[in-house]
């Protein structure tokens, strides 16, 4: 019931801004973040489905992380990705950016679009999605 409530709300706010020009939407890690991470993830396979543009998704380590974080905070969110959208390599791109300054992130591109960052506090996993899912330990 959830899923079929939250692709409404998707296919609705596709709609919406389908005619306009997107800025790539920017979520914080804040306690919000997995509610709103899953809509926009929603929002992001419509946005693909549609289009079908490949998908790029660049994940990167922040202030005081290592190679360890990065490694992790990669292999968690390539792991879920590729289950949440049950998308084979030759659909997506998955890659280990440069560093940058501030928070980690996971940046996701669509035909080479910025569409969605999704901000992680240092050492942790971007929650991507609200009911059962532990990113921390990538058990979902």
């Amino acid at each position: 019931m959830f899923r079929i409530l939250l692709l409404g709300m998707v296919v609705t706010f596709s709609r919406s801004v389908s005619a306009q020009e997107q800025t790539p939407k920017v979520m914080p890690d804040v306690p919000v973040a997995c509610e709103q991470n899953a809509v926009y993830l929603e929002d992001f396979n419509v946005q693909r489905n549609i289009g079908k543009d490949r998908a790029f998704v660049i994940v990167r380590a922040g202030d005081g992380e290592g190679s360890a974080e990065l490694k992790r905070r990669f292999t968690i969110v390539t792991k879920y990705l590729k289950k949440f959208f049950a998308a084979s390599d030759d659909e997506f791109t998955f890659a280990r950016g440069e560093k940058v300054a501030g928070q980690g992130r996971v940046e996701m591109y669509l035909g080479g679009k910025l569409l969605l960052v999704m901000l992680a506090k240092k050492g942790r996993i971007p929650c991507m999605n609200c009911c059962g899912y532990d990113f921390q330990r990538g058990r979902f």
